[in-house]
């Protein structure tokens, strides 16, 4: 676990304006991060969450869980900590290992996350890292709309999980209950305007 008490300026900004996601860059290494922070992870114990999204020529995006103290935990998998560690340029040094702790802590030491939340800044679903771990189509930045499923058939947890980082958990409910599932696209030009499904009463 690690404690990010820099991040309590911005959740504090986030609570009095009743904000649940915000977006802003990171930098590192000359690897530019798209990073969401959230109030709705749907993980009951951990109720907030860090979505980062590495850019370049293949994309990735991880993520971490944080408790209200704003101790997050550091666990990614294997995969993940090798991508990132290659990401950020960093050679194996078995005297000085590379970890997630310390990249959290780098994040946290940087300078660059912000004070406070705009209100009128929403990150689009494009903007939100898609960790495909824990969300389907994640190769598959762009909305495309929404499908009402068949009956009999449910909305996955990857998808809910999908709809939970980039709508928020109200519409992530409203889905799974109403049996809608989000769609997503690799094209740009064919993706969606992002709004909630029909007869959503947010």
């Amino acid at each position: 676990m690690v404690a990010m008490n820099e991040l309590r300026p911005l959740l504090n900004s986030m609570v009095n304006q009743g904000i649940q996601r915000c977006v802003f860059p990171y930098e590192r290494n000359g690897v530019r991060f798209s990073v969401v922070f959230t109030r709705e992870s749907g993980e009951n114990d951990r109720p907030l969450a860090l979505l980062f999204g590495a850019t370049g020529a293949n994309p990735f995006a991880f993520i971490f869980y944080g408790a209200l103290n704003l101790e997050f935990n550091t666990l990614i998998d294997r995969e993940e900590y090798i991508r990132l560690r290659n990401y950020l340029g960093l050679n194996y040094d078995p005297a000085r290992p590379f970890s997630t702790s310390a990249f959290l802590r780098n994040f946290a030491d940087s300078g660059q996350i912000p004070n406070g939340a705009n209100p009128l800044v929403v990150p689009e679903p494009h903007q939100v890292p898609a960790p495909a771990r824990f969300v389907s189509d994640a190769e598959r930045p762009y909305f495309h709309g929404w499908r009402q499923l068949s009956a009999g058939y449910q909305v996955s947890d990857r998808n809910y999980r999908r709809t939970l980082f980039s709508f928020g958990l109200a519409c992530a409910e409203y889905c799974k209950k109403q049996h809608i599932s989000s769609c997503w696209t690799a094209v740009e030009r064919d993706a969606q305007r992002a709004v909630a499904p029909g007869g959503f009463p947010g």
